[in-house]
């Protein structure tokens, strides 16, 4: 999967691991979203993006593994673990201007997820 920005597939990866693509475990990974990593640091105005470009293409692998997350939550039918994964993905990228790749998982997210309320 390309990590760079606005080239977030939009078609669901299998959970079934490859040797390109390994499996995602869903619940360590969403255990480590929620607790241990510091997502709100990916849209800290205070941080000098500009001035740290490495950084903030790393960032933008954050909202593709929240899209998985998000779609293996959403195939389990666990509507509230996709609309947080999918939500905190689309916090990403807007922060970080990519309005392709938000577009698009809006529509994932409304595609998988059509009854939410805002």
């Amino acid at each position: 999967m390309s990590t760079a920005p606005g080239s977030l597939d939009p078609e669901p990866r299998a959970e079934k691991g490859t040797d390109e693509e390994p499996a995602l475990d869903y619940d360590k990974t969403l255990r480590l979203f929620r607790t241990d990593f510091r997502l709100d640091t990916a849209t800290d105005r205070a941080f000098p993006w500009e001035r740290a470009s490495s950084i903030a293409r790393l960032v933008t692998n954050y909202p593709a593994v929240l899209r998985l997350v998000g779609t293996g939550a959403a195939e389990r039918g666990d509507r509230e673990t996709a609309r947080w994964a999918l939500d905190r993905a689309i916090d990403i990228v807007a922060f970080h201007g990519d309005d392709k790749l938000e577009k698009a998982l809006c529509n994932y997210r409304d595609e998988i997820d059509p009854g939410r309320s805002d």
